[in-house]
């Protein structure tokens, strides 16, 4: 279960997420982010499940001398977890610039130049 305290919190980081105002960093494995602040940190991950387990999202809030102080862990079954769910994607999609990416695309679309690299042909010589 998330308190209304913490749900206070993600609308909070949610909102400075969207608006470009927080800047996540990739954390020890490519499913988690960490946010570092003055007076802690606050970790985001998500665990997709399998046929015995359902999906999870976890939150560790750490302080400043770097302990965990709290876990926050939401499977697929709470009522919170789309909520949750949510958030770490536009997180994930904050970091691996999702958007910019996709617009960046449509832009080379756009343009009448020629897209994708040429092949490589084996008369070619290679450059190394």
């Amino acid at each position: 279960m998330i308190t209304d305290r913490y749900i206070k919190l993600i609308d909070k980081l949610s909102s400075k997420t969207q608006e470009k105002k927080v800047i996540w960093q990739r954390s020890s494995s490519q499913d988690e982010f960490k946010l570092e602040l003055e007076k802690g940190a606050i970790t985001i991950g998500k665990y997709e499940g399998d046929f015995n387990n359902a999906p999870e999202v976890f939150i560790n809030i750490y302080n400043d001398r770097g302990d965990r102080i709290d876990v926050i862990s939401i499977n697929g079954s709470d009522k919170h977890f789309e909520y949750i769910n949510e958030f770490y994607s536009s997180i994930r999609r904050s970091y691996y610039k999702v958007d910019e990416t996709i617009d960046s695309i449509f832009n080379e679309l756009e343009s009448d130049k020629t897209l994708g690299a040429p092949e490589i042909s084996e008369d070619d010589d290679l450059p190394f």
